[in-house]
This record gives structure tokens, sequence and C-alpha cells, in this order.
């Protein structure tokens, strides 16, 4: 049965001496046997076990996090870091020193096994007596695993630390493994009182463009600025692209890395200090964990995900949490900005951890029980099984067994992209990283032409401007403001429309263009009413006219003031409409002219009512 777990709750000015300070160590302890959510990065466990009066071994997913935690300095403790070139035969020689010090071990996940080695040479269960085993980044080891078996190597251990309590997993990112082992552990989660900051997610079809445009627009940005993303390629084109000079890359040193980066080689960087930091920082995934930038306030950090390049996508609440976390800041102190240029699938990911989980165990255990029968019964492997069965087990002396670590390498590659369906997901995933959230958009979204109609076109227009004139200020950093500018030139007798007749109108009239225009004229000739009836008032007296006398004088009426047809042609006057507008009582009747011939005529009587001022 799991554990109940210990909650603390902390100001974020906190320390891990504040949630689990001890007696005898200054810097906090980690309890023994346990699994630690500390939720924030830079919060000082791992110092606090580099510092902590006991032996210890700690396995850290990277090298350059390796590097950076030896090269400080643990009061009178001795430590070996073991990367490549470091033999079984050194870690052996550094155990069996009897200088009174406390030892401290930090190896990759791959050379672990060295330890395990030399520590057998002073008897089987001697390693696991004496030494407190802290997995650090516990979460690399489901999201890595693209690594291999070697990568596994200190879980396949953990059981026998945890046999004489000598164990412990943390991070800021746990994940929550399937392995009957962490059901055993005490569980500790530290949550904080204060936002660790505010993520402004900038939604775009191709991230590249924003990118580009924020780098050719470093006035932005007070001070220096930490690029994460995962693509050496799209490094290098951003750089170029860019024209950037003042700019360092944090990258694997390997041939195909140096290839890709090509004529920006020289600005390769292993190391991360202060002399190899520049304006412009980019850092790939190898750099996204374990390790400290000394960063400023003016500082800004921005993550770069992009489903095009399929290996720039990050779990949001793992690896990205952990790269926006790398500067370090004084307590309480947080970045000038945090932002997460993204675009989100095509093809939503509608799978979840826990049925993924279920289903791939189920599989898994039956496909290993066949596989373990045709090796029982002798049948030999023609089709080469056994890599199949690889992915999911470990197989000793022949016989295969599930491994449950492999499990759930598989459930976080199947479903951490979930997070990147849509925009809201991205938010709401942050927010429960402990951020604020914000968009802010560099462009419009892309009008849909093809295919559509004119109505269908309008209508988008107006979606557009609408929700760009309900938060302008989420659109400051790009090209929107000229966009709408030129949306309102190109489409000005909608927004003519728009501004009369207003949305609910419009939407009433389903924006047909013909619909529309009749409305206007309506709305024009309704507001020069007062003025025509004004006139009519002025122009006719109580006398006789004929019809063609009164069209005439309505005609120039409706010339001066521009009145129109619905369909926005010239409206024509007919001396009927003078007895329409009920304005006076008019009486037909026929007197006979000079010549004596009878005429119908139109005599204006009285008026109904009089006009006293042009409304």
């Amino acid at each position: 049965m799991l554990k109940e777990t210990v909650r603390i709750t902390l100001p974020i000015a906190s320390w891990f001496s504040h949630a689990l300070p001890d007696q005898f160590n200054d810097f906090g302890l980690i309890p023994d046997n346990s699994n630690v959510d500390k939720n924030k990065t830079g919060f000082g466990i791992t110092f606090a076990e580099m510092m902590a009066k006991r032996h210890s071994l700690l396995p850290l997913p990277y090298v350059p996090i390796i590097e950076g935690k030896a090269s400080m300095e643990y009061g009178d403790n001795t430590i070996i870091a073991v990367t490549a070139g470091v033999t079984t035969e050194d870690v052996e020689a550094f155990l069996r020193k009897d200088d009174g010090t406390f030892k401290k071990i930090l190896v990759t996940p791959e050379g672990f096994h060295k330890v395990i080695t030399a520590g057998l040479t002073l008897g089987g269960s001697w390693l696991y007596k004496n030494f407190f085993c802290y997995i650090d980044e516990m979460h690399a080891y489901a999201i890595d695993m693209f690594r291999g078996d070697a990568f596994l190597t200190p879980l396949r251990y953990a059981e026998k630390f945890a046999k004489y309590n000598n164990l412990a997993f943390g991070s800021a990112t746990p994940y929550p493994y399937s392995n009957p082992l962490f059901k055993k552990l005490a569980n500790y989660a530290v949550s904080f009182t204060e936002k660790f900051g505010k993520i402004s997610i900038m939604p775009h079809d191709d991230p590249k463009t924003v990118l580009h445009h924020l780098l050719t627009h470093l006035e932005k940005f007070q001070g220096r600025v930490f690029i994460m993303y995962n693509s050496v390629t799209a490094i290098a084109e951003a750089a170029e692209r860019a024209g950037l000079t003042d700019f360092s890359i944090f990258c694997r040193d390997d041939e195909k890395n140096m290839t890709n980066l090509g004529d920006l080689a020289p600005h390769f960087k292993s190391e991360v200090n202060k002399e190899t930091i520049k304006r412009v920082n980019f850092f790939t995934c190898r750099y996204y964990e374990g390790f400290d930038i000394e960063g400023k306030i003016t500082d800004s950090i921005i993550l770069v995900t992009d489903t095009s390049v399929p290996h720039s996508l990050v779990g949001i609440d793992y690896r990205g949490k952990q790269a926006i976390g790398r500067l370090r800041l004084d307590l309480g102190e947080k970045p000038n900005q945090i932002i997460h240029i993204t675009n989100t699938l095509k093809e939503p990911c509608m799978l979840k951890p826990e049925s993924v989980l279920k289903e791939l165990t189920i599989s898994a255990e039956y496909d290993i029980k066949r596989y373990n029968e045709r090796v029982q019964d002798g049948i030999p492997d023609g089709f080469d099984m056994i890599s199949y069965i690889k992915k999911f087990s470990d197989i000793e002396k022949g016989v295969a067994e599930l491994n449950t670590y492999k499990i759930d390498q598989h459930v976080y590659a199947n479903t951490f992209k979930r997070h990147y369906n849509t925009i809201e997901d991205i938010k709401l995933c942050w927010e429960s990283c402990n951020y604020d959230t914000e968009l802010i958009y560099y462009s419009l979204p892309k009008l849909k032409t093809s295919w559509r109609s004119k109505s269908s076109i309008y209508k988008q227009v107006i979606d557009i401007y609408e929700a760009y004139n309900a938060a302008p200020d989420t659109y400051h950093y790009g090209t929107a403001q000229r966009e709408i500018i030129k949306l309102k030139t190109f489409y000005a007798d909608l927004f003519h429309a728009y501004h009369i007749l207003g949305r609910e109108m419009l939407e009433e009239l389903n924006y047909e263009p013909e619909a529309m225009k009749a409305a206007l004229v309506t709305i024009s000739n309704s507001n020069q009413e007062a003025k025509k009836r004004s006139l009519i008032d002025q122009r006719f007296e109580l006398r006789d006219y004929t019809k063609k006398e009164i069209k005439t004088i309505l005609q120039v009426i409706y010339d001066e003031l521009e009145l129109k047809k619905p369909d926005g042609s010239r409206l024509i006057a007919f001396a009927t409409d003078l007895d329409d507008l009920k304005m006076f009582e008019l009486k037909i009747h026929k007197p006979t002219n000079d010549q004596g011939k009878r005429k119908e005529v139109i005599k204006i009587a009285r008026r109904l009512y009089s006009i006293l001022k042009v409304a």
C-alpha cells in the first residue's frame, strides 16, 4: 500500500533545510528510504546530501551536472566524479582510502556498474550498508528511453540500498513509477505559498518565425537571453539567419553536432561559466536540468518547442519545467521574462498514462510468457524476438523478466505529447507546475480563404479584430498591429459596416455583403430623415401643386441629402411620397385653367404639424 504523503508548505524564499531540517546536518537531511518531490529547481537538496555527514552515492543523469557539482567544495568531504576515463580500480582505491572523511561519489547512470563492482571488492553488501544512495533527477529514467539499458543501472540496485534504509529518490518533477518499490517509500511533497513566476506562452504555427523576430529585436530584453531548444540544426539556422555575433551554443561535443553547426562551431561551448555566457545562449536538452546558471533578474529564459522538429518537444511538466528553472537568483527573485514559443499538434494525442500503463503491462506479460515458453521448449529464435522482448524486460540466463521501468518509459513516450494538443492544454500544464500564465501572440491568426464564401471570410476578419481589440497587450511582441491596419485597409467596407451596424446586426445578416450594404443604406437614409422632413416643411407652401412640381421639389431634396435605395443607387422621388410622409393635409381637385380646361392638382390645405428645429 502506498504510504501517506507528508506535505510541507513553505514560503518561496526557502531552502531544503527549511523543509526537512536535521539537528546534526546544517543543510537538512534526506530521510531514509524516501521519495522527495521538492517541486522547485535549485532547492538545495543535492547540496544537502553532498554536505551530509554520511557516505553518499549520487547517480546524476548528465556529465555537465556531475562536472558542475564536482567543481564545488563541500567542507571536508572528499569527492570522486565517475565519468568516462575513471576506472573501476580508481573507484576501488577511493573507497579503500581511510582518511576519516565522508566520501561522496558522483556517477553517471551508465558508469554506476563501476561503483557496484568496486564495492563488491570490500564485501557483498558493504556498499549498500555504508553508502546512502540518492537518485537525483529521478524522472530522467522515464523520459530518456533513448539512452538504452545501461541508463537504468542505478534502478536495478535500488532495492539493495533500500534493504539497509539507504535509498532516496528526488526531483522537482517526480515521475510516478509503477515499480512496487515506490509503494514502500516514505513520500514527501513540498509546495510553496507563491508562484515561481509567469510563463508568457507565444503560440504560432511556425515557432521559428517567432524566435527569429525575438532574436532580431533583442532590445526587448533587458539582459542576457537563455534559449532552450533541443535541436542543434535548428539552433544553427536561427543564429545564422538572425545574424547573431555575441552568442554561445551549449550541446554535446560530438562529430554530428559539430557538423551540424558548420561555420558556427567556434560558438560551441561545453562548460557553462562567466566566460562562456554571452548576450544570447542556446542550450540543447543535455543542459535542461541539474546544473546552475548564475543569473540576474534582468535575464530572460526562452523554451522553444516545435512539432515540426519532433525532438524539440519535451514534457512540459518534466523537462520543460526543469529547463526554465536553470537560472539561479537570490531567494524570492524571479527572471525578467520566461517565454514558451510553441505550436500544437495537428493530430491530438488522446492517450492517458493510466490506460497505457495497464494495456502495455498486460501485453508485455503475455509476450514474456510466450517467449519464456519458447525458450524452455528449445524453439530457436529465428525472428530475433529477443530484441523485441528486451524493450520491456531484462533477460537473465535466457529467461525474460518484466522491467517496470522500461514499461514506464514507453508510457511516457506515448503520452507526454498530450499537453501539446491545444494552447489551453499547454497553459493548464504550466499552471500545474506552479506558474502563472499569459498568452502573447506574435501575429494574428491566419485567415482561411480557400474555398470559403465571402461571408465566411468576413466573419473570420471580425472574430480576429475583436480578439485583438479585447486584449491588444497580448500582441505587443510581434506584427499584429501592422496586420490589423492591413485588414482594415483591405476590408474597408466590412469595417465600415461593423462600426455602423455592430457585431450583432452583422450576425443577423449572416455577413452577406448585399444584405450589409442594404442595411447601411437604410441606416444612412434614416439618419437623414429629420433633415429631409425639415427641408420639405420649408419648401412646400399652402397652395396648389401639380404632381410634376411635387416630384421635382422632392427629387432636389433627395439628391441634396444623397438618399439611396437599398442597393445603393439614387433614390427616385414620386409625388405620392408627399402623402406617405403625412406632414400635410392634401386635397385633390380639378380647377379650370385660363384655357378653360380642367387639370388635376394637389392642394396643400394645411400643415399637420410644424417642424421647429432640424434634427
